[in-house]
């Protein structure tokens, strides 16, 4: 038997350094009620946020609410249709908003961005992008990812870049729950956390929501277009039977008021406490296209209808939302 040299030590065997757990991707998940923009988003997922995993889609509020609240679905980011049928994707991110600060919420569209920009803004999402503009949406994944906040009209550069989604998500996860220490881009959209603290106990935000691009219609606006779409007549709850219908002006005030929880009654609310009434969806389109401005008959060509099918639309909504007339109508869909 050799023996080792004089001073010369034994070999020490070395542990295997331990592996490093790899990060948990950031999850996404998105609600719309149109199936092939569901798939369509979950394709090109990879390439709009590498390493982000698709969680669920849902097709309704209800669910969609349900599933973003319940602690093993909820995800770290979700995409908010704003037209869903029955409802809007702004009840959906306010009845969130209101409930967590910790799903981050970007709004998207298949219409214009500004018809929803500050609606949704106020009622809770970290930005608004449109659907058809993939280079933005990609943007805007990645910045939302990151814990910014994301206003197509102010972008310039401050977003996510070619970050991946296991880089973003456990800075998501942090800053969706506590105040960032830096500022988010100048807009009107703000952090979930301090949109959250607005909403659920009435807090002023550090600076108030700035109503670039299209501003929500006034009453008066609301008005002028209904009237104008109805040829003059006003539209009341029940069919021309000659009953006075309330003033347009007040309704509207009365349809667009919004009750925020205080902090003295902090217990949340029912889930279906502000559920809108169920609208079918070519009800909810004519309430959308009149609040655009659209006469009965433009948008019966738009559809290739008769405009007495459109007014059909129209006395449906004002009955089904239990309005005093199709202003009234229009100044409750819209304050959802």
């Amino acid at each position: 038997m050799t023996k080792p040299n004089e001073g010369e030590r034994p070999a020490v065997e070395e542990k295997p350094a331990a592996e490093e757990k790899p990060a948990t991707p950031l999850t996404v998940a998105a609600v719309d009620n149109d199936r092939m923009a569901t798939i369509a988003l979950q394709g090109i997922l990879p390439q709009l946020l590498p390493g982000a995993r698709w969680l669920w889609s849902a097709a309704t509020a209800d669910e969609a609410v349900r599933t973003a609240l319940a602690p093993d679905t909820r995800p770290d980011l979700l995409l908010v249709d704003m037209s869903l049928g029955e409802s809007t994707g702004i009840s959906v991110c306010r009845r969130i908003r209101s409930r967590t600060n910790r799903v981050p919420m970007l709004a998207i569209t298949a219409f214009s961005v500004d018809t929803y920009a500050d609606r949704a803004a106020t009622a809770g999402a970290q930005g608004i992008v449109s659907k058809a503009d993939i280079p933005l949406l990609a943007r805007a994944l990645r910045t939302i990812a990151a814990g910014r906040t994301f206003d197509p009209d102010v972008a310039d550069g401050d977003d996510a870049g070619g970050a991946n989604a296991d880089d973003a998500a456990s800075s998501a996860r942090h800053r969706s729950s506590a105040r960032p220490a830096s500022a988010c881009a100048a807009g009107r959209f703000q952090t979930a956390f301090d949109a959250h603290r607005r909403i659920a106990y009435g807090e002023r935000p550090a600076t108030t929501v700035p109503s670039s691009g299209a501003p929500m219609p006034s009453a008066a606006a609301v008005t002028e277009a209904i009237t104008a779409g109805s040829g003059g007549r006003s539209i009341g709850a029940t069919t021309g039977n000659g009953a006075t219908t309330a003033s347009p002006s007040s309704d509207a005030r009365r349809g667009s008021a919004t009750t925020h929880p205080t902090a003295a009654s902090s217990a949340p609310a029912s889930p279906s406490a502000d559920l809108p009434p169920r609208l079918g969806a070519k009800e909810a389109q004519t309430l959308h296209l009149l609040s655009r401005g659209m006469t009965y008959e433009q948008i019966a060509a738009q559809w290739g209808v008769a405009a007495s099918t459109v007014r059909t639309h129209a006395h449906r909504a004002v009955e089904k939302l239990g309005a005093h007339s199709l202003a009234h109508a229009v100044a409750i869909w819209l304050s959802r």
